[in-house]
């Protein structure tokens, strides 16, 4: 069953892997999938091949043996017999994969005393395989790594504190950056020392929504702090502050077209203005029907009775 392996980067640059050929290299990096959690597996070609090159037809299972017999040969398996099975397993596997949760194995270990692993699954060093004086394929590395077991936590944990201790605490560089918050509250701030009567909670609301969309929008706190000046000295409805700010962002200069809120707003003034027009038309219309009605009535009268 094929696992999920990491691949080291020194695998790539290891003068032992670049002496193998392509292939027989493809080979091995498929042996880390192929082998259970402690690195071994069966020594039968076939399950090799079905396992590592599945979908290749022109790969026969005879070249994958001989693609086992050259990896054997570099140090990079090896190879033996128990309970009456052949099977192999990568040279130096606890420093090549690192298995946080391994399963319980299934196949016994090599009997060689150099390959044989503790239960926690890190080879006791023995000083004479290839990996233990520092000739691992994959590079020196290995070695260190090696020699620095045991105190690597501890070492860590020193390098961590010191780190820490020589990093300097931050600082702020200039003033923070201008919000709509804070230009907001600025403006509140000078209205108070003004004598300006104060804003509600609804005029807030809305002067900080459209210093948010103008913040939001680009402009600069300068040109928003002139555009809140000049809404303050129109004193108009606070939703009409945006339209200020822009003016100072286009330098005075007239929008080319109104924006749909504009137009919204221009279509209300206009409809509300027809209306009062229409009222004040038919006010003059009552008035004259009622002039109308009075005067019939007059004419209705009886004449005086001196005149009768």
């Amino acid at each position: 069953m094929a696992r999920i392996r990491s691949v080291k980067p020194e695998m790539f640059t290891s003068a032992t892997v670049a002496a193998l050929s392509v292939p027989v290299r493809w080979t091995f990096v498929g042996l880390l999938t192929y082998a259970d959690d402690q690195g071994r597996g069966r020594d039968e070609a076939r399950l090799v091949k079905a396992a590592v090159w599945p979908m290749d037809d022109d790969m026969p299972w005879q070249q994958v043996a001989a693609h086992l017999d050259e990896l054997e040969r570099a140090g990079l398996i090896c190879r033996y017999e128990a309970e009456g099975k052949r099977l192999l397993h990568v040279s130096g596997w606890p420093e090549h994969q690192a298995i946080s949760h391994p399963a319980k194995p299934k196949l016994p270990e090599c009997p060689k005393a150099s390959h044989r692993n503790p239960p926690d699954g890190h080879r006791q060093p023995s000083g004479d395989s290839p990996e233990e004086r520092g000739e691992t394929p994959l590079g020196t590395g290995n070695r260190e790594r090696e020699q620095g077991k045991g105190t690597g936590s501890r070492d860590s944990a020193t390098r961590v504190a010191s780190a820490t201790a020589e990093k300097p605490a931050l600082q702020l560089v200039g003033p923070p950056p201008e919000t709509a918050q804070t230009v907001l509250a600025a403006y509140i701030d000078w209205r108070r020392s003004q004598g300006v009567a104060g804003l509600d909670r609804r005029t807030k609301g809305i002067l900080a929504r459209h210093l948010g969309d103008a913040f939001a929008g680009g402009h600069p706190p300068d040109v928003i702090r002139l555009g809140l000046a000049d809404w303050h000295a129109s004193d108009t409805h606070p939703s009409v502050l945006g339209s200020f700010i822009d003016a100072r962002a286009r330098g005075g200069q007239p929008r080319a077209s109104p924006t749909k809120a504009e137009a919204e707003r221009t279509q209300m003034h206009t409809t509300y203005a027809a209306g009062q027009r229409w009222a004040a038309q038919e006010d003059d219309r009552d008035e004259n029907r009622v002039e109308r009605v009075g005067r019939t009535h007059q004419r209705e009268l009886p004449p005086p009775a001196d005149q009768a």
